[in-house]
């Protein structure tokens, strides 16, 4: 009975993790739409006027790891879901690290959540040198 509760709550902060980038994720997609509406409508009323975003492509690359960042979240969600038999059949007690579970598809889960994370700071830093390109 210990276990499954472990198990439970292991589950729910994975689950918290991903659904953690993934609206940080989705924030800043929405931003950059925004910021791209927002520029392009500024530029239609006021044509002479100096607003631009400078170096383009920082934005065009946060956007395109931020929406690889959403599918590998996605991707994670549905790979605890299909894995939860196997999961709630690792005995938690007798482990001392999670890394020593093993389950079907817990190659795949690590890789997917781990995945998730570092392309979301990848767009994060894209996202910092965006900014800087256009103090």
């Amino acid at each position: 009975m210990f276990s499954d509760r472990v198990t439970t709550q292991l589950l729910a902060a994975l689950n918290n993790q991903i659904s953690l980038l993934f609206a940080l994720s989705v924030a800043i997609c929405g931003g950059i739409i925004a910021l791209t509406i927002q520029v392009r409508l500024h530029r239609s009323s006021h044509p002479t006027s100096p607003v631009e975003i400078r170096q383009g492509w920082w934005m065009t690359l946060t956007f395109i790891t931020q929406g690889a960042s959403l599918l590998f979240g996605y991707l994670a969600s549905g790979a605890i879901t299909d894995n939860l038999p196997s999961i709630y059949k690792v005995d938690l007690e007798s482990l001392n690290l999670w890394s020593e579970a093993t389950f079907d598809g817990f190659s795949t889960l690590t890789f997917l959540m781990a995945g998730q994370f570092w392309i979301f700071l990848g767009g994060v830093l894209c996202l910092f040198f965006l900014l800087l390109a256009n103090k």
